[in-house]
């Protein structure tokens, strides 16, 4: 009776956050399920003391994060980058286009999947509404790589720190393991773009209209705004060095930066709450709670003996399980809710790290494949949306089955690759 209670609140949950009836927030829907199942004694207090715990560095890094991607929003930074990166590409679509992939790799990597959906997209929607260029191979190219390119290190997904802290990856065996895989993964899906997209690419544009934009000088505070987004950067290397947990990092730059911002009068200390998302937290944890309490319910037994069966068939086509495995789980429940479940089988299945790496792999490029894959997506089809472009579902499907699979089948390849000799 417990374990069916447990399962039609999980489903439920599940199901309010993909689709938010009455426009509900998924944060709603999510700590509901999850506080109805603590409340019902479903779970425990240790158990919520033990998912607070888990969740501590992922939402530290979270909580870092907005006030990074803050003080470089007020400081004008990704304007200033969009009007370089125009003006470089010499009115080429497909300069463009890579540098589109080029710089949301580097964002992805330093500030997170999210960071560049919320950041990038606007400003690259912007930029082609004043070229006169059709904008949607370009967005498109915002959204894939802000997933394909979210392996590259342990803060580019908040995904990849709960895997990092459940199995105990330091940094430097992440990038080991993930960085090559990843730099593959984007150029494949920058190849397929060029393929898909390149009657629109081959047009070209002019770049006089931009020649006006964010034309003005960087401000004192905000030279130092992008120094210390440098300087973060290089406190990841000097984290992996040292073994600190890279979200310290995140954190401390975060008040750094809104410090220099405060002080530069760019924000003020409102902006500081109000940057802060409630519902996405409340989304982090309310999910974990669900998913813990699915497994103390025993209901995740069927992803330990996949897991199992996973090992025991080894080598590429175990890798190749798992990974895809995980990647269309994301798509029917969301990557979060997917991470979350995978984790626990694959601890007490003791997997190796290979097939952990590739378990975030499907994580994090998964989602690519639909626009409820992760809420990374969401928020992208909503600053879409918001420009007066329409983007169904079915369009995002049909790209994401052509990109998606080739790209996870590369990355995967050559991370078994990599496995051989690490």
């Amino acid at each position: 009776m417990s374990e069916a209670f447990v399962g039609a609140v999980a489903l439920v949950t599940i199901v309010a956050v993909l689709t938010r009836p009455r426009g509900i927030s998924e944060g709603v829907w999510a700590l509901g399920g999850g506080l109805l199942l603590v409340a019902t004694g479903r779970l425990s207090l240790d158990d919520l003391t033990h998912v607070l715990g888990d969740l501590t560095g992922v939402l530290t890094f979270l909580i870092g994060l907005f006030w990074i991607t803050l003080a470089a929003r007020q400081a004008g930074l990704f304007e200033h980058a969009a009007r370089v990166i125009v003006t470089r590409a010499n009115g080429s679509g497909v300069r463009l286009m890579l540098a589109v992939f080029a710089f949301g790799t580097l964002t992805t990597a330093l500030l997170s999947n999210d960071a560049t959906v919320v950041l990038v997209t606007p400003i690259v929607l912007s930029a082609c509404l004043r070229l006169g260029i059709p904008p949607l191979p370009y967005l498109f190219a915002c959204s894939f790589v802000a997933d394909t390119a979210s392996s590259l290190l342990p803060i580019s997904n908040p995904i990849n720190l709960l895997y990092v802290e459940r199995f105990d990856l330091s940094f430097g065996r992440h990038v080991a393991l993930l960085a090559l895989p990843t730099l593959v993964a984007v150029a494949v899906n920058a190849g397929i773009f060029y393929l898909l997209f390149r009657g629109q690419l081959r047009a070209g544009f002019n770049t006089d209209a931009v020649r006006d934009w964010s034309s003005a000088p960087l401000r004192t505070a905000d030279r130092w705004i992008m120094f210390g987004i440098a300087a973060i950067g290089f406190g990841y290397l000097m984290a992996a060095s040292f073994g600190l947990q890279p979200w310290l990092i995140t954190l401390g730059g975060g008040v750094l930066l809104a410090a220099v911002a405060l002080g530069g009068r760019r924000i003020t200390a409102i902006d500081l709450v109000r940057v802060q998302p409630p519902s996405l937290y409340a989304f982090v944890v309310g999910l974990a709670l669900v998913v813990r309490a699915a497994d103390v319910a025993g209901l995740l037994g069927f992803l330990g003996q996949a897991v199992e069966r996973a090992g025991e068939i080894g080598g590429l086509s175990g890798l190749l399980a798992v990974t895809l495995g995980t990647a269309l789980g994301t798509n029917v429940v969301n990557n979060w809710t997917m991470a979350l479940a995978i984790s626990g089988p694959l601890a007490r299945a003791d997997a190796s790290d290979e097939i952990v790496a590739g378990s975030m792999l499907g994580a994090d490029i998964g989602p690519n494949l639909s626009v409820v894959g992760s809420l990374a997506t969401l928020i992208w089809l909503t600053e879409v949306r918001r420009g007066g472009l329409a983007v169904s579902g079915s369009t995002y499907l049909r790209l994401g089955l052509i990109a998606t699979i080739p790209t996870i089948l590369a990355a995967t390849l050559t991370l078994h690759i990599i496995g051989q000799f690490t």
